[in-house]
């Protein structure tokens, strides 16, 4: 692993959600011990705030790869009301199995109790701590392999949790959502760098891949606040062969001439649960195995942005759903993108090439944000010079 001297935080895409255990394992292993031998002094391994994805598995790969006795885990992010308590997850105040997150179509959540969770694929001691033993927890170094396991609530929280990991010196091994994450500065010492200028941010399109209520729900709001919206038929969804044949020339033509007349476009893979069933159909039509669904659908996602590309239709994308946004980078071949901005959190600006121009990225998880998320989004893209 070679990395450039003036790079202080390096992130790697382990995408291990929809892997085996196993597989998630020997991933999480192989990349922790090339950032040790390569000198990383810390490692921190970002976890889904409503615990979907191979968590116990990955979290003991990288104990083992560290050969270390204690890894702090902290879940929970507050400003995206995901919080911790007594070891429950929850979103606001309800448990995450009783949420959305239960009919995940990949990782559905079945119980909000994390020691559960991790001792499915672990058996390792599992540690909780409330806010009032933080000290006790973190000032003890376990004898045998521990995952400690903090509550939390707010940001307060995670800065108090945080100013013990560094007065400890607990920071070599963490893991956790983007709450803990959003502490690090305080914890790890960065040099200070250089903001860049960023493009502006013009006709937006606005691509929905994610199928989780939070995410219909902004669709159906930013259409009530006059975005035109368009979800994909199921040929579109589900057709491999239907972006790089003639027969897609009308409707790019339609996202073209809608961007031109609007300034804004939303594409949804869906902007119903009915579209669900009339995707079902479609898939049995051609055979295809309802396993196979989510897959071909992003596949799809990420050929009509090439050919939004190649057309030159818009160089802004507002992407929603972490796999949307991996089938979009692989169908460009892009492996990296450079993050710029925060536009509120859970939302990410950053920056990619494409055959040489810059493109900006607005990009959010499916489960995140309040139903004006869109139009929230776009009017930062759209209303301001954007430099972070």
């Amino acid at each position: 692993m070679s990395i450039s001297g003036d790079i202080q935080v390096l992130a790697i895409d382990a995408e291990t959600r929809h892997a085996s255990p196993a597989a998630a394992y020997n991933r999480v292993y192989k990349l922790a011990q090339k950032a040790i031998k390569s000198g990383i002094p810390h490692i921190y391994k970002k976890t889904d705030s409503t615990l979907r994805g191979n968590i116990g598995s990955e979290l003991v790969a990288l104990l083992d790869a560290a050969n270390q006795t204690q890894l702090v885990f902290a879940p929970a992010f507050p400003k995206n009301r995901r919080v911790t308590r007594r070891g429950i997850q929850y979103c606001g105040d309800t448990e995450i199995h009783k949420t959305a997150f239960a009919i995940d179509p990949l990782n559905p959540i079945t119980t909000s109790n994390i020691k559960d969770i991790l001792q499915s694929q672990t058996d390792i001691s599992i540690q909780l701590s409330s806010v009032d033993a933080y000290e006790t927890v973190i000032s003890t170094t376990p004898t045998d392999k521990t995952i400690c396991v903090f509550d939390a609530s707010t940001d307060e929280d995670f800065h108090r949790l945080g100013n013990l990991m560094k007065d400890y010196n607990k920071s070599a091994l963490m893991a956790g959502s983007a709450g803990l994450a959003a502490i690090l500065p305080s914890v790890i010492d960065f040099s200070p760098v250089q903001k860049k200028q960023v493009l502006h941010g013009e006709f937006p399109l606005v691509i929905v891949g994610s199928v989780n209520q939070t995410s219909l729900n902004q669709i159906q709001d930013a259409r009530k606040n006059g975005f035109p919206v368009i979800a994909l038929t199921p040929e579109q969804r589900l057709n491999p062969a239907y972006f790089d044949s003639a027969g897609s020339d009308a409707f790019m033509q339609t996202v073209k001439q809608t961007l031109s007349q609007n300034g804004k476009i939303v594409i949804g893979t869906i902007c119903d649960r009915k579209q669900m069933e009339d995707t079902s159909a479609y898939a049995k039509l051609l055979n295809i195995p309802e396993e196979e669904i989510p897959s071909r659908i992003v596949n799809n996602i990420g050929r009509f942005v090439r050919k939004v590309l190649d057309s030159e239709i818009t160089n802004t994308f507002v992407i929603f759903g972490g796999d949307t946004l991996l089938g979009v980078l692989n169908s460009i071949h892009y492996h990296g993108i450079i993050p710029v901005a925060e536009i509120f959190p859970g939302v990410v600006l950053s920056q990619i090439q494409y055959k040489n121009k810059n493109l900006l990225l607005a990009t959010k998880a499916g489960g995140f944000g309040d139903n004006d998320a869109i139009t929230r989004i776009c009017s930062y893209l759209l209303c301001r010079q954007i430099s972070p």
